[in-house]
């Protein structure tokens, strides 16, 4: 097992990629498209014995970019795989589109403003730098390509819908991408454009009763700290989702998606709130779909939320 981190270009301290070996060599995850981040893994690498020829795979958590930005390099050398439901991510070029595809009409439908639209869409150029679609990625549909490093797969909706966690039995850690981390707590996010058969907030409750099922020994994310704590961790995590779902159906009344963000999280920097809105309507969603909350749309097409009253 060797873990490499690498430079992460929106604000986290780094992405974590880890090369498993068995019987075949894989690469779980590569982060961002950067010059000093092949440098890096090329380096680490050689430290210990290994070149980008000896590996046979590239496996994907999901698709956003800290995580799959530097596949299309990869895939000259090994076949990349992720799951069905965030294959499209690879095969288009994602975040150059993301703010025509619909991310321009949820701001303004969430109250941002558009005195602050401009640096929403400089920030999705700044990300668009760092993917390049990867035409050659294949769909994991199952665990047969990734059996030979004695993996499991182990679809973990949420953070997006094509997530998974990479179970290693004989040893009984979990890669676990940005399912669950260590260093802050991981939550569900809404994908302008992407519709699922269930609320967000189900499917990420069931996926962490899931991978807490497996009582992994240790869960290796896709950033910051390695989690010697799993259960405790991931019983955090669900019971912090639930209680925000609660304090934030207690706070919605009359508010836009912006200013509901804004009353939970009072010292959200510009940076985050991009994060805050996304975590909040998965929220919001799973309050529409329990009969809790409506919508109704003000005069500057801003959604503002009312608290459902039963007969």
């Amino acid at each position: 097992l060797l873990h490499v981190e690498l430079p992460h270009r929106a604000g986290m301290r780094s992405a974590n990629i880890y090369l498993v070996a068995g019987a075949a060599v894989a690469l779980i995850d590569t982060g961002c498209y950067a010059p000093d981040g092949r440098q890096r893994l090329n380096a680490a690498l050689e430290g210990a014995g290994y070149a980008l020829d000896d590996i046979d795979f590239v496996i994907l958590t999901h698709g956003h970019y800290d995580h799959a930005g530097l596949a299309f390099w990869l895939a000259e050398k090994a076949p990349v795989y992720v799951h069905a439901r965030d294959l499209w991510r690879l095969h288009t070029d994602y975040y150059a589109q993301m703010w025509t595809r619909g991310m321009q009409k949820f701001l303004l439908g969430a109250g941002v403003g558009r005195q602050n639209l401009d640096w929403f869409e400089e920030r999705f150029r700044h990300a668009a730098g760092f993917f390049r679609p990867v035409p050659q990625a294949c769909a994991l549909l199952d665990d047969k390509p990734v059996q030979a490093a004695g993996l499991e797969v182990i679809h973990t909706p949420g953070h997006t819908v094509g997530s998974i966690c990479l179970y290693h039995r004989d040893s009984g850690l979990l890669f676990s991408g940005d399912h669950i981390l260590g260093s802050y707590m991981a939550a569900p996010l809404h994908e302008v454009g992407i519709e699922t058969e269930r609320p967000r907030s189900e499917l990420f409750t069931e996926a962490l009763e899931r991978t807490a099922g497996l009582a992994p020994k240790a869960v290796l994310p896709g950033h910051g700290r390695i989690v010697s704590d799993p259960e405790k961790t991931i019983a955090d995590t669900a019971s912090r989702h639930r209680q925000e779902n609660e304090r934030l159906l207690d706070m919605a009344a009359g508010c836009s998606l912006d200013e509901l963000c804004r009353k939970a999280w009072p010292s959200l920097a510009r940076r985050d709130l991009l994060l805050a809105l996304l975590k909040a309507q998965v929220h919001v969603e799973k309050q529409q779909a329990d009969g809790l909350l409506e919508t109704r749309t003000d005069a500057d097409g801003v959604l503002r939320f009312s608290i459902k009253r039963c007969p």
